[in-house]
């Protein structure tokens, strides 16, 4: 039997020989070594409570998706998905630039893997930044319409206010939380449970998967008031300039929708809006009111702007001017050492009113007067008074030139 096993024992090892090699060759020819790249991989940061600890957030900069290249057997590259591919970066070995290397494993195969490399990006790269913590009141925004008849109420969220934690650069542009109410269709007060969002001065809503809040969900109750459709009116003070007269007050618009309970509301049938100057007007104006300052207690407005526009329209009165000879003119306190010359033969008058009042007026209602009591010698501009007229107006005091001499003067004709 021995003789048999080593007779031509060399040509059998040459041939186990062979056949090793032949295996090798055909092995590898049909299942050679090969390579894949498998891009956009994310990379899974890990051990964030390391900086948490110090008060520290993140923000990645570079290498939170990678690109990622295996050597391995053509059978083995075939099972190999993007699914299977885990890149991770491990905070607690950060470097002192805010750096850490990107590691990659493969499940199940990563034994039988050649080669694994990654692409350019090869480290994380991330931002450091201080945690703050703000407290914010909550801001309750509704939207939708409720059914006709009806006016949202009080909206009372709880909790009123909300404390918000992340990186300083995002909690310090918070300007509102904010939650949104819809009261479509609504009939009767509910409740809602709603989650918060943050946003900024301008409006913008901000991404807030780096912030947190201390409640997931705000409460929010709805409270519903019955609405009716009210008159306004309007009381003034004041008299417009004299020569005017108050024509129309208009109101835009001149009704409103007002919200109160069913009580409350009963015993509401105008809006008063009172107090409205007019004094010494001359020509129309216009402005805004907000109405919300006239609404009786309890009651609230059931539309979507406060501002009442109030035009205030005044005319002016007829004019009629009326000539005074200077002979109708009474004189009062001459001192007669003087003599007196008007160096005017009339003045003109000017009054303002109702055509039904000025037209009858004649001089004798005027009672024109000059007083000479503060006249001295020489030529001067004294005033004539009139008579106050009911439902009449003088447009200005009227004045006239005189001349008083000294009777004792030679060559002054004595009367």
């Amino acid at each position: 039997m021995k003789d048999k096993i080593i007779h031509n024992l060399g040509t059998k090892v040459l041939s186990v020989i062979l056949a090793i090699i032949i295996w090798l060759l055909v092995t590898n020819i049909d299942n050679p070594y090969t390579t894949k790249t498998f891009t956009d991989i994310p990379v899974n940061v890990m051990n964030e409570d390391v900086l948490l600890k110090k008060n520290k957030t993140w923000d990645i900069i570079e290498g939170n998706k990678v690109s990622v290249t295996i050597k391995a057997k053509r059978n083995i590259i075939d099972k190999i998905g993007r699914s299977d591919i885990r890149a991770s970066a491990d905070l607690s070995k950060l470097s002192i630039t805010n750096a850490v290397p990107i590691n990659v494993t493969v499940d199940n195969y990563d034994e039988v893997i050649k080669e694994k490399s990654l692409g350019n990006i090869d480290t994380l790269k991330v931002k450091l930044e201080n945690i703050e913590q703000q407290q914010f009141p909550v801001t309750i925004e509704t939207t939708g319409e409720v059914r006709n008849g009806y006016a949202v109420g009080s909206k009372i969220p709880t909790p009123n206010i909300v404390e918000v934690t992340g990186p300083e650069s995002l909690v310090r542009r918070i300007h509102e939380v904010r939650v949104s109410v819809n009261v479509e269709g609504l009939t009767e007060s509910q409740s809602f449970s709603i989650e918060p969002f943050y946003y900024t001065d301008d409006g913008e809503k901000m991404d807030s998967s780096r912030l947190s809040c201390n409640v997931k969900r705000v409460e929010v109750a709805i409270s519903l008031l019955q609405t009716k459709k009210v008159d306004l009116k309007v009381e003034t003070t004041g008299e417009v300039a004299k020569g005017y007269e108050l024509e129309s007050i208009l109101l835009e618009p001149k009704s409103i929708l007002i919200a109160g309970t069913k009580k409350q509301l009963k015993n509401v049938s105008e809006i008063l809006i009172e107090g409205l100057s007019i004094e010494g007007l001359k020509e129309d104006t216009e402005e805004n009111i907000d109405i919300n300052d006239y609404l009786p207690e309890g009651i609230k407005l059931a539309q979507d702007s406060p501002d009442v526009r109030v035009k205030i329209q005044v005319t002016p009165l007829d004019v009629r001017n009326i000539t005074i000879p200077v002979e109708k003119l009474t004189i009062r306190n001459q001192d007669q050492s003087y003599r007196l010359e008007y160096l005017e033969d009339t003045i003109t008058v000017s009054i303002r009113g109702e055509k039904q009042y000025i037209e009858n007026v004649v001089i004798e209602d005027m009672k024109p007067v000059i007083d000479l009591s503060e006249a001295k010698e020489g030529e001067q501009t004294v005033k004539v008074y009139l008579q106050d007229l009911q439902n009449v107006y003088y447009e200005s005091n009227p004045e006239i030139r005189i001349r008083l001499t000294d009777r004792n003067i030679e060559g002054v004709p004595q009367e």
